[in-house]
């Protein structure tokens, strides 16, 4: 189980760490303000790459473990993990409208960006603190 539990903070760290990149970069790339950000075509594919392979990969990654842990430690029944799957496929969502944003990014250079690009950021950071807090807390709900 340690071996599970070490894959399962490695992909979480992936994950959490590739989202918040990529957020940060749609919300630099995407601001209607001065001064705009001069972000190349050749860092846009890369990141798209990278959000496309590595944080998917880890997401998968992370999930797979999660679920298997939960399954075997008999948690899943639990409010806490519940709530904590929540926050987790509100995540998933999140990485696939990032997807999406970074098509359109490499697609088309001077595009504004979406509400979901400003607040990204602070959406990705925020559903990480929530399930460390409930991981961590296990609260009754």
């Amino acid at each position: 189980m340690p071996y599970i539990l070490t894959l399962h903070l490695i992909g979480d760290f992936t994950w959490i760490g590739c989202m918040t990149a990529t957020a940060w970069l749609l919300r630099w790339q995407g601001l209607d303000a001065a001064p705009r950000l001069p972000i190349d075509s050749f860092v846009l594919h890369r990141a798209r790459r990278l959000n496309a392979y590595v944080t998917s990969g880890a997401m998968i990654l992370s999930i797979a473990t999660g679920l298997y842990m939960a399954l075997r430690l008999h948690l899943a029944a639990a409010p806490w993990m519940q709530a904590k799957f929540t926050l987790v496929l509100v995540l998933a969502g999140l990485h696939g409208a990032q997807a999406r944003s970074m098509r359109k990014a490499v697609a088309q250079r001077n595009r504004v960006g979406t509400r979901a690009d400003r607040l990204g950021p602070a959406c990705v950071l925020g559903c990480a603190a929530a399930i460390v807090a409930l991981v961590v807390l296990r609260p009754t709900l």
